[in-house]
């Protein structure tokens, strides 16, 4: 008797049997393995500092599986990220047990042809350029300051959403349901391979504004 009560209350308790589990996402940007911060200098492998002044993004389409099947998803079809909002890069939520989500960094065609839409999606936070181009899926704006004292400024206004130039990345995770979860986007070899290319402005929808955003998404990955 013991053990078959025992049985019943591990059912009844464990997330395994579909019990709604509360999780927080946290979206965070690295540098050297630290927090982006706006207006802090980060040391670079080649001696320069680089000083990110504005990164803004969409993650949109954020949905949660467990094997095959879909378990839940979250209710806002895209969030902006703004490290200049404080908990902006926060998610949170409630879900049945998943070991994988997925999500876009960026918007898809649907939503850039939707019209003027509230809330994050609303023209007014800075996101939008046009009915013709849409909106801007990630925007990374700062400088690179030489060892010398030279200084470089770098504007990224990465979007387009219309082939060939429709640059939303769809991203696939293995994640467990904890409590904390993290989704990590590390930017120090991406400033530095521009820097070396002297890559430093991409203004409108294009090859390169595609290629970017490939590479935010190689560099992304999930963590508890």
């Amino acid at each position: 008797m013991r053990f078959l009560a025992f049985v019943f209350y591990f059912m009844v308790q464990s997330p395994a049997f579909g019990q709604k589990v509360e999780i927080e996402i946290q979206v965070d940007l690295e540098f050297g393995k630290s927090k982006i911060e706006l207006g802090k200098n980060y040391a670079m492998s080649n001696g320069d500092f680089v000083v990110f002044q504005n990164i803004q993004f969409y993650l949109s389409d954020l949905q949660f599986y467990k094997g095959n099947k879909k378990v839940g998803h979250l209710k806002e079809k895209a969030l902006l990220v703004d490290l200049s909002k404080k908990n902006s890069n926060k998610i949170y939520l409630k879900s049945k047990p998943f070991n994988r989500l997925t999500f876009n960094l960026g918007l898809d065609s649907s939503t850039n042809v939707s019209g003027v839409l509230a809330g994050d999606l609303d023209p007014t936070k800075g996101m939008y350029w046009t009915w013709q181009s849409g909106y801007i899926h990630f925007k990374l704006e700062g400088k690179i300051i030489q060892t010398g004292g030279a200084e470089q400024e770098f504007v990224y206004h990465l979007g387009g959403y219309q082939k060939p130039f429709a640059a939303i990345v769809a991203l696939e995770f293995q994640a467990e349901a904890t409590s904390l979860v993290r989704i990590i986007i590390p930017l120090d070899s991406l400033i530095l391979q521009n820097q070396e290319v002297e890559l430093f402005q991409i203004m409108r929808p294009s090859v390169e504004a595609v290629e970017m955003m490939k590479t935010i998404g190689r560099l992304t990955f999930v963590t508890p």
